[in-house]
């Protein structure tokens, strides 16, 4: 009898720590899953222009290509625009959605950087005007203008 229980005890916990183990409906697609974030890298960088009379800063945490972070321009007889943006790199280049604010009046648009060694180079090109905000026209017409390049620099 002894036997029997240890033996039912023993298979008992074994379903129980393979049920543990498998992710739930809602954390099939690895985002909420705390096994898959742990175990990718996550990377923070600062950038920022050379020093003058226009700054341009950007911050950014980078979790296995998912990028998010904050950046704020400004330039001498310009709006300042400050804010936030998400999006994901695509090899040496991140493409993502700014939001920020200009004068009180929140607005959208795309934006891309070119990571070359130590430098983030902004990309620009044609436009349009989508629901969601400003939009490239095409990512095939990007330039990016290592003129005003972003340095890496220490966060702060």
């Amino acid at each position: 009898m002894r036997g029997n229980l240890l033996g039912w005890s023993l298979v008992l916990i074994t379903i129980g720590c393979g049920r543990a183990q498998q992710p739930s409906e809602g954390a099939k697609d690895g985002v909420n899953d705390s096994t898959v974030t742990n175990s990718q890298p996550i990377m923070q960088q600062c950038y920022q222009n050379q020093p003058g009379a226009d700054t341009v800063r950007l911050s950014l945490t980078d979790s296995a290509g998912l990028v998010s972070g904050k950046l704020d321009y400004h330039i001498q007889g310009k709006d300042a625009n400050t804010g936030s943006f998400t999006g994901r790199m695509y090899g040496d280049t991140l493409i993502a959605d700014y939001n920020f604010n200009s004068e009180g009046v929140l607005s959208t648009r795309e934006i891309a950087f070119l990571k070359k060694d130590s430098f983030l180079v902004e990309g620009f090109g044609p436009v349009l005007q989508e629901q969601q905000g400003m939009k490239f026209k095409s990512m095939d017409s990007l330039s990016f203008n290592e003129v005003n390049r972003l340095m890496l620099v220490n966060c702060q």
